[in-house]
């Protein structure tokens, strides 16, 4: 059962570090806290702690035991700084215990703040996220001490903050010599662990006028107003405090350029819930924090903030196309007849009356097409014939018109390439096709040769190799023509020595020289068969790289290789945003960490996570394949983990499939002999992939199906091929559930489970059946499918 701790109402105190406040004078201390990843163990220096509140902030103290306090390392003065790496105390509050978000406080010995909106199980931070909070730090005989104070209004209060929260204290200990990491909930695998957090409970505490939710703004617009530039952005509002209250939202945006703010003003019901539109004046394009403030329209008191980071950038017209999709290059396999598009628009719509939009397609000065759109809006879609073209570099041609007069223009460039013995590209969806033929990309990483016919055999076709940067000329062939014999592709780094892969190397943009290494190195690979894609960069957010120079190393190789798309490998979402574009295929590597005697420490629904995160930051115009976790990182020194059960590896791949993975390349083989659950299950599962590729690659042809219970944690997909159904249903959950899944009208009612060897009626087009933890059922009417080894 979780740690307790209770947070009685009180007076609230001065916050100034020191402990003779008469509000902590009473009630007992909480402590005891234990080695971080060793629960078992108590930690050799004690931190104890004590929560209060006064209704309008929550106030901690606590005393840090120090027999070192000449020792105590305090570095870092500026709000956000990596006070972390000090001597600190971490405060982590879930206020609607959900285990998915939560804010973090860090303060060190000198009273410096970090503090950010952990969201996603603890994966992606906003460290802009600022509360308004207080925090100071004093010094006794053989201790520090720590004030905070966090107004409630920062914590995103909503129905779901009536009960107990989600809470832990921890603390860094740097002066013993090394670093000590302690925490009051017995955490593994980090500090945050919101479903691992202790409990906590606000005496006395009448929380109901914070209790709302404001969802991030959506379909955000920067056009031309009044002589400038404005944001315009919707959000939703849901009241949650139990009566009807008058409010007032103020939207403001922080950046380069400065602040300015809109507010409006309006009244809610009970649960009644309303969609607001904002607009506010943008000093400058770039980055952004958007803050929206709910507060009392009378009083002014603050109820509610919320904030996002947002990229906001104004173009007057900028044209994309959407056929062909990818790389905007015409490949022989498509007989393409038109070329498509939308061109977007950030004139006020008033404006816009009376305008048309000429598109032409181009080659150098000479027009090979036209075609105009009279009624244009802030987005116009387009397409006009595509000619039979040689192959050569074209473009297509935007101009916004009044009369004679060309207002904007926008460009986009078409290329058409030949014929290639291997084209190996992504369709309109973002399935891999190669020759035209779409290909579910299913493999390992580092593989060694004398196994390449095991795998291929398993129903395996694809490798990554880390070391071609390593290998002499002579010896990548060799590899290579190894690959090819056992009928496998492999992905490999593309540059030609390893200096190109160190960390201070990726913090530069591409050198002249660099360039001309790659372009060559690109040019001596790029015909050879076994080759399946060019393998960018492996988690360069560790690094970090810089943004800047993987778009330049992409934009090379796709210029020099039409025929071979790019991967990029993330290991955190916000990972994910940054280097989005830089690749033709995102594959995070979400890995659950695995415990022993234990399930993920991350929540397996953590692909999920992933998956959506990768479609959300690419409009859906890349590949989405993923690496997941089949191996155990004990074996890497990290306490108390296990390998995945073949149940946990399934689950990762059909919860990747079901959010629209196309492809997997599991980390990673080196481990499989060592673990029976690798060694028999892997097999297993890439035939059973094989035989429902088709169904995998439909993308597009189905959709989720509803479920019931509704707060299930349940991840769905229906997918038809030739009129034969196959239905995704996996489970994230730890506990057995019985779920009900809607069918569409129309559906048979004798489904049968795929690799179960049973059989489910669907009655009144429902279909009931028991998921236990972890749990995958694929449902088909196909009952040849389903029979199938």
């Amino acid at each position: 059962a979780p740690r307790e701790v209770v947070a009685p109402r009180g007076e609230a105190p001065l916050v100034d570090g020191r402990l003779d406040d008469p509000c902590w004078q009473g009630g007992a201390w909480s402590g005891e806290f234990t080695v971080l990843d060793l629960p078992e163990r108590q930690a050799p220096v004690q931190t104890a702690f004590k929560v209060r509140h006064d209704g309008r902030r929550l106030f901690v103290t606590a005393r840090l035991d120090e027999p070192r306090l000449g020792e105590v390392v305090a570095k870092v003065t500026e709000r956000d700084g990596k006070v972390y790496n000090d001597d600190a105390l971490e405060v982590t509050i879930d206020s609607d215990a959900d285990q998915v978000d939560h804010f973090h406080f860090a303060v060190n010995s000198l009273g410096t703040v970090f503090d950010s909106h952990v969201r996603q199980g603890g994966q992606v931070r906003t460290t802009e996220w600022n509360a308004a909070v207080e925090a100071k730090a004093s010094r006794g005989e053989g201790f520090w001490s720590v004030e905070l104070a966090v107004p409630l209004a920062d914590l995103a209060l909503n129905g779901h903050s009536r009960g107990a929260w989600g809470f832990n204290v921890a603390r860094e200990r740097q002066a013993g010599g090394q670093t000590e990491l302690s925490t009051y909930a017995p955490l593994t695998a980090g500090f945050h662990q919101p479903s691992q957090f202790a409990r906590l409970t606000l005496e006395q505490a009448d929380l109901e006028r914070y209790l709302w939710q404001i969802k991030s703004p959506y379909g955000r617009e920067v056009s031309e107003a009044d002589g400038g530039l404005r944001l315009t952005a919707r959000t939703y509002l849901l009241n949650q405090t139990g009566r009807f209250r008058f409010f007032r939202l103020t939207a403001s945006l922080r950046g380069a350029g400065g602040e300015s703010s809109q507010a409006v003003t309006n009244g809610l019901d009970a649960e009644q819930g309303k969609e607001l539109t904002l607009m506010v004046p943008l000093k400058a394009p770039g980055p952004q924090v958007l803050t929206l403030t709910l507060s009392d329209r009378a009083s002014g008191e603050t109820w509610a903030v919320h904030q996002d980071v947002v990229e906001l950038s104004y173009t007057p017209l900028a044209l994309t196309l959407t056929s062909p999709s990818y790389r905007n290059t015409v490949y022989a396999t498509q007989r393409l007849t038109k070329v498509a598009g939308r061109v977007a628009c950030g004139l006020p719509v008033e404006a816009l009356a009376g305008k048309r939009l000429e598109i032409t397609l181009c080659q150098g000065t000479a027009g090979l097409g036209s075609v105009a759109v009279t009624k244009v809006e802030r987005e116009t879609a387009f397409s006009l014939p595509l000619p039979a073209l040689p192959p050569g570099a074209y473009e297509i041609r935007a101009e916004l018109r009044a009369g004679q007069e060309t207002l904007h223009r926008a460009s986009a460039p078409l290329r058409v390439v030949p014929p290639s013995a291997v084209e190996t590209r992504l369709d309109e969806r973002g399935v891999l096709t190669i020759n035209g033929r779409p290909t579910l990309v299913f493999g390992w990483f580092s593989t060694p040769p004398e196994e390449y016919a095991a795998i291929r055999e398993q129903g395996c076709n694809a490798l990554v190799d880390y070391n071609a940067q390593w290998r002499q000329p002579e010896e990548q062939k060799k590899l290579l023509d190894e690959v090819q014999a056992a009928g496998l592709k492999v992905t490999f780094y593309p540059y030609p020595k390893p200096a190109m892969l160190r960390d201070d190397a990726f913090a530069k943009p591409l050198s002249p020289e660099e360039a001309l290494l790659l372009r060559e190195n690109v040019r001596r690979w790029k015909d050879h068969p076994a080759v399946l894609a060019w393998y960018l960069a492996d988690e360069p957010e560790l690094r970090p790289a810089l943004p800047q120079r993987l778009q330049q190393i992409y934009e090379l190789i796709a210029e020099e290789d039409p025929y071979h798309p790019c991967i990029m490998l993330n290991d955190s979402m916000t990972g994910v945003r940054k280097y989005a574009f830089a690749a033709d295929i995102l594959m995070p590597d979400p890995y659950p960490l695995f415990l022993k005697n234990g399930l993920a420490a991350r929540g397996l629904e953590y692909t999920t996570q992933f998956m959506k995160t990768v479609a959300e930051s690419t409009g859906g115009w890349r590949g989405a394949w993923v690496t997941p976790q089949a191996f155990n990182y004990g074996d890497y020194g990290r306490l108390n983990n296990r390998a995945p059960t073949l149940t946990e590896l399934r689950n990762q791949w059909y919860q990747a499939v079901v959010a629209g993975a196309t492809g997997a390349l599991w980390y990673t083989w080196s481990h499989v002999a060592n673990y029976s659950h690798l060694r028999l299950g892997m097999p297993f599962l890439a035939r059973e992939s094989r035989l429902l590729e088709p169904w995998i690659l439909a993308l597009g042809s189905g959709g989720a199906v509803p479920f019931a219970p509704e707060e299930a944690p349940l991840h769905t997909a229906l997918r038809q091929v030739d009129g034969v159904p196959v239905l995704f249903a996996v489970s994230t959950g730890t506990t057995p559930l019985e779920a009900e899944l809607s069918l569409p009208a129309g559906s048979g009612s004798a489904w049968h489970v795929i690799s179960e060897g049973r059989q489910v009626t669907a009655r009144d087009g429902k279909l009931r059946d028991r998921f236990e933890p972890y749990a995958v059922h694929l449902y088909t009417l196909d009952a040849a499918l389903a029979g199938r080894p």
